[in-house]
């Protein structure tokens, strides 16, 4: 289900949405390397594609993505077409590029009392 505050309407009639995917899956696709995981990912090129045939929508990428970069910032993919082509894309890319819920550390103060 998309929420409405994530789709934007273009000028020309047609609605995008940014999807946030897993950088190091995203540049294990980019470079070709297989990550520690058990799952297989295709190349960016070809799983991009395989995705804009399916769903009918435009996906645009960051293929210029600076591998190993020191920041940890989860980049995102747009995606363009109707409701129906969108959330069809959208499936189909969380599907292997979905990131996973990471626990935030949090500081306790606490004064010890004698």
């Amino acid at each position: 289900m998309l929420r409405e505050d994530t789709v934007t309407q273009l000028p020309d009639g047609r609605f995008e949405q940014k999807i946030q995917v897993d950088r190091r899956k995203l540049e294990s696709m980019i470079t070709g390397r297989i990550d520690n995981s058990s799952q297989q990912l295709p190349t960016a090129e070809s799983f991009f594609a395989n995705v804009m045939t399916y769903s009918n929508a435009e996906v645009i990428w960051p293929s210029q993505l600076k591998i190993g970069a020191k920041t940890k910032k989860d980049p995102y993919v747009k995606v363009i077409g109707s409701i129906e082509q969108i959330e069809s894309a959208r499936t189909l890319i969380l599907n292997s590029l979905q990131i996973k819920d990471l626990i935030q550390k949090q500081n306790f103060y606490w004064k010890a009392q004698f």
